[in-house]
């Protein structure tokens, strides 16, 4: 009776219908382990999203705040170029800070009148570093979603840098144009066409940072092997394994 009972155990676990059976012992093959980039790359995309909203928080709060701030310091520069100008009159000098104060004041005028602007460009790209935030989120777990909303960002984040050169430029050439009025003397060497340059230079490199961590995602998400690996998440496949339960080429990243 032993041995019958016995026969039929052994019986019921190859056929899978046992119940508290002992999983086997031998070694076998294993799932492959699960690809890191997921956790890597959500992670850094929190991060530069995180620093996008408090950066672009502050470079609009700074925006709003400057015409407010511009009115008292522009009445307090002109009384103090009104008194360098008179000192200058009785004395036979000042007249180097009454340009250098008028210099100030044209200055503000110029860069409070793209006010509009700056802070629209600081808007569309908060709108950037959120949805950046969420793409992370997503990617950490796992979901489809998490390349797409990185795409997505990739191409709202090419628009943003691109439209923030307007500001810039324009505000760039204001500046230049109040120094010129306001008749101070630039040391030698430093002329228009150098300023300009200068100019020139710093726009292509904004440009150059800016779209960096866009031109990754787009050359990261559209790889094969990447591609192949996100749609095994949207699949209903257990993580580490695609279609036809065979496993992804996750080696191969």
């Amino acid at each position: 009776m032993a041995a019958r009972q016995y026969a039929l155990g052994m019986s019921s676990y190859s056929t899978g219908t046992g119940f508290g059976q002992t999983p086997p012992t031998m070694p076998g093959a294993l799932p492959p382990a699960l690809p890191a980039w997921p956790k890597v790359i959500g992670i850094i995309s929190i991060v530069l999203g995180s620093l996008g909203v408090v950066g672009q928080g502050c470079g609009i709060a700074g925006a709003v705040a400057m015409p407010m701030m511009a009115a008292p310091m522009r009445e307090a520069a002109k009384q103090a170029a009104a008194q360098a100008a008179a000192q200058g009159a009785a004395q036979g000098g000042g007249n180097a800070a009454a340009a250098q104060m008028e210099q100030q004041v044209a200055m503000f005028d110029a860069m409070g009148q793209y006010t509009p602007l700056l802070v629209g460009s600081g808007v569309l790209n908060i709108i950037c570093a959120v949805l950046l935030i969420v793409a992370g989120i997503q990617l950490l777990k796992r979901l489809p979603s998490g390349r797409t909303l990185h795409l997505a960002y990739a191409g709202l984040r090419t628009v943003a840098v691109l439209f923030a050169i307007v500001p810039g430029w324009l505000m760039h050439v204001a500046q230049m144009e109040a120094m010129q009025a306001s008749g101070m003397a630039m040391p030698p060497g430093l002329g228009a066409g150098f300023m300009t340059g200068m100019g020139v230079v710093g726009i292509v490199l904004g440009v150059v940072w800016g779209l960096a961590y866009p031109a990754f995602v787009v050359v990261w998400f559209m790889r094969g092997t990447i591609r192949e690996q996100v749609a095994a998440w949207g699949q209903g496949w257990g993580p580490g394994f695609g279609p036809g339960g065979q496993p992804p080429r996750f080696g191969t990243v």
